[in-house]
């Protein structure tokens, strides 16, 4: 049907004169002009959302410190782009396309950013000591930009170097493991497409060992290259496994 349709399209462009190709084009252009500006209104209505959502956290406090400790991750230094808020309503969508409002928790907050702009939030909402027991504790806000080559900053390169995990998490525990500053791309596909902040000679990749995760590692690597970096990947020996994972193993 698809082939169809392209074809018919075709064939009446070929008997449209070159006012009605004019036309045609001006009216693509228009449509194109309109789309962008929707997704700009978009984005601007997002970003006043997370910086309100931003303005409304406060420094990392019990809730965040006693969920990293029951992660392992006690000893690692809660770096200041880590916020709390004290009580963040958790709604969820039904099968029904229906919103429901679950109750309030307490949240860590990150910031998810791409050249010093703020383009979303990572929330993770939780619980005593535990993610929240909801549908889907970690989400993200809607973006008020592309989200392709942001970061959450958990910290910056030292003497040239600097790690990459997907999560916050993995991030920390490969921090503390390595003793390297390292920070979390969020997912696998933002691994992927990470970029190389200004200061990075050699880039450590930590990666999960999923197929997702090896991909984007892969990926990675093959853009250090290209960029003139030395980088190396390292990979949890167990299948499915990542290094907070790894960590908390070596903490029992």
């Amino acid at each position: 049907a698809q082939q169809l349709n392209r074809d018919h399209q075709r064939d009446a462009h070929q008997h449209q004169s070159p006012a009605e190709l004019a036309a045609t084009r001006r009216q693509i252009q228009l449509a194109a002009r309109e789309r962008e500006a929707e997704q700009r209104a978009q984005w601007a209505k997002n970003a006043m959302s997370n910086a309100a959502l931003w303005a409304a956290a406060q420094p990392a406090g019990y809730a965040v410190c006693s969920y990293l400790a029951a992660r392992g991750l006690a000893g690692w230094t809660v770096p200041l782009c880590i916020r709390q808020h004290p009580g963040l309503t958790y709604w969820h969508c039904d099968d029904d396309g229906e919103l429901h409002m679950l109750g309030r928790f307490p949240a860590l907050l990150a910031p998810i950013v791409r050249d010093g702009k703020l383009i979303a939030i990572h929330r993770t909402y939780l619980g005593e000591g535990c993610k929240a027991n909801v549908p889907t504790p970690k989400k993200l806000t809607a973006a008020s930009g592309p989200l392709a080559g942001a970061c959450i900053p958990l910290a910056a390169p030292h003497g040239g170097v600097l790690g990459i995990a997907e999560g916050i998490e993995t991030a920390a525990a490969a921090s503390l493991g390595s003793r390297l500053p390292v920070v979390a791309a969020y997912c696998a596909n933002a691994m992927s497409g990470f970029t190389f902040l200004p200061g990075i000679e050699r880039l450590v990749i930590f990666a999960d060992n999923d197929p997702a995760g090896q991909q984007a590692a892969a990926t990675l690597a093959q853009r250090a290259d290209k960029a003139g970096l030395i980088h190396k990947t390292l990979t949890p020996s167990k299948p499915g496994s990542d290094w907070a994972d790894v960590w908390l193993e070596d903490m029992q």
